[in-house]
């Protein structure tokens, strides 16, 4: 058990959380459309307490992952983590917690996918619609450990759009912060004529 694996498991203990350790091929399923250089997410685990909701996520559903850059696969080596490296390893860990929502049911009101739905739609139909990042303190990019917590969802049209809470940290005290808006397109175009009613209100809250 890893580091970041430890810390979560204590702290869901003491909130009394799930927490599921995603295998290691279900990790390369989805880690698969990268290039061999650029998969930084090496583990992942992802919790929530199934005793509360904000009525479409559990409450806390988030992943926690640690992440190694051996070498840039875009620049000479910058010494620290950057901000091109702040997108690319949230769109890893970020993948790795909507195909486990998804595949587990844990977004109420929305088709369940199962690998091969992820995989055929990865890529053209999972976007990131805006993103803000801040740097606080240089990360080791070598070792650091990465959070992506999804806050809210809406349905919009045939559409699922999602906003997350995003950090990563290293063990020396390097940290960046930031927030991410992403979208699921055409959600509900071949499974239902409409969105769920609950993703419904809570698109219009």
């Amino acid at each position: 058990m890893n580091t970041a694996t430890s810390a979560l498991c204590q702290e869901a203990d003491a909130r009394r959380e799930t927490v599921v350790t995603v295998d290691e091929r279900f990790l390369e399923h989805i880690l698969t459309p990268y290039m061999t250089p650029c998969k930084y997410l090496k583990s992942v685990d992802i919790s929530y307490d199934p005793s509360a909701s904000n009525g479409v996520l559990p409450a806390k559903l988030r992943a926690r992952g640690r992440f190694s850059i051996g070498e840039s696969c875009y620049i000479e080596d910058t010494g620290h983590f950057n901000a091109v490296e702040f997108i690319m390893c949230f769109n890893q860990i970020g993948y790795v917690l909507l195909a486990h929502a998804l595949q587990a049911g844990l977004v109420r009101g929305v088709p369940a996918w199962g690998r091969e739905d992820f995989a055929e739609r990865q890529l053209p139909d999972v976007l990131i619609v805006n993103a803000k990042s801040t740097f606080r303190r240089m990360i080791d990019a070598r070792d650091f450990v990465g959070e992506a917590v999804w806050t809210r969802a809406s349905a919009r049209g045939d559409h699922l759009f999602g906003s997350f809470d995003v950090s990563f940290y290293d063990a020396a005290g390097g940290r960046s912060t930031g927030e991410t808006f992403c979208c699921v397109r055409n959600m509900f175009a071949e499974r239902s004529p409409a969105p769920s009613p609950v993703l419904g209100q809570v698109a219009h809250a």
